[in-house]
């Protein structure tokens, strides 16, 4: 739909003409106004179109390894981005190849979006479009519940994750091995941020956060806070065997996620 929250940028410059296909004819002229616009069901209308350009597609392609030379080559990465690849490196290395990882409103997450690596479908979900604050939970534990043979991970920002903390309860009910990486930097940071960008005073966006620790142990629930990248990623292993979830605390401000 090529919205803020699809797209990740304020804008994405478009050096030729533009076609967009909708099931929504609105849809096709906003934000990025259309030259060629197709109303219909994206997949039927591709079908067809394919049909139509049948012999007449030059063979063109790029390889993975092009692909990851020309990614590397234009990763240019903020400070705090570069504490979360730091995180999001440590949970890759953790999580078998199928894994999934069910991801809420988080700017960890937001960085996961284009960094974090997947070798299969359905690996990587995040609530694009809604930014459905508190989504993370509940969709690790439907995740784990439908695929129990298969490693399930969360990531939540400290302010999504209280939209949805008592599904805890849930999880522990169901013995779920489910490791909780809680991202904290004490409020709703993106919006935090953009405030501050934007010159907005700074109204509801670093409400008082509870102990995480004591909290996830009061459900019954593991909960650590880890003092290095050795130790996160130990802690993310043990989770996946566990017999409860496990609330993973990261603060955006550990001094192991500094830049040596």
């Amino acid at each position: 739909e090529l919205s803020e929250t699809d797209t990740w940028c304020d804008e994405i410059p478009l050096n030729g003409a533009l076609i967009r296909i909708d099931i929504e004819a609105s849809s096709t002229q906003r934000d990025y106004p259309a030259n060629v616009a197709l109303v219909g069901d994206a997949g039927h209308t591709m079908t067809a179109l394919l049909r139509q350009l049948d012999g007449h597609i030059a063979a063109a392609g790029i390889g993975s390894d092009e692909m990851a030379a020309l990614r590397e080559k234009n990763a240019v990465l903020t400070p705090l981005q570069r504490k979360h690849v730091k995180v999001l490196d440590v949970l890759r290395a953790a999580l078998p190849d199928d894994g999934i990882v069910a991801s809420d409103v988080t700017q960890l997450a937001y960085t996961g979006n284009f960094h974090f690596p997947c070798s299969k479908p359905r690996s990587w979900f995040h609530p694009s479009g809604y930014c459905t604050l508190g989504w993370a939970m509940p969709a690790a534990i439907g995740a784990k519940l439908a695929l129990p043979d298969t490693a399930v991970s969360a990531i939540a920002g400290d302010g999504g994750f209280l939209f949805t903390a008592t599904e805890l309860g849930t999880a522990v009910e169901q013995k779920l091995p489910i490791p909780i990486i809680l991202w904290n930097n004490d409020g709703l940071g993106q919006i935090r941020d953009d405030m501050i960008t934007k010159g907005i005073p700074q109204i509801g966006v670093s409400p008082v956060n509870p102990d995480y620790l004591m909290l996830a142990e009061s459900f019954g629930c593991y909960a650590t806070r880890p003092d290095s990248l050795e130790s996160l990623q130990a802690a993310i292993s043990d989770a996946f065997t566990a017999d409860a979830p496990t609330l993973i605390e990261v603060r955006q401000d550990s001094p192991f996620l500094e830049d040596a």
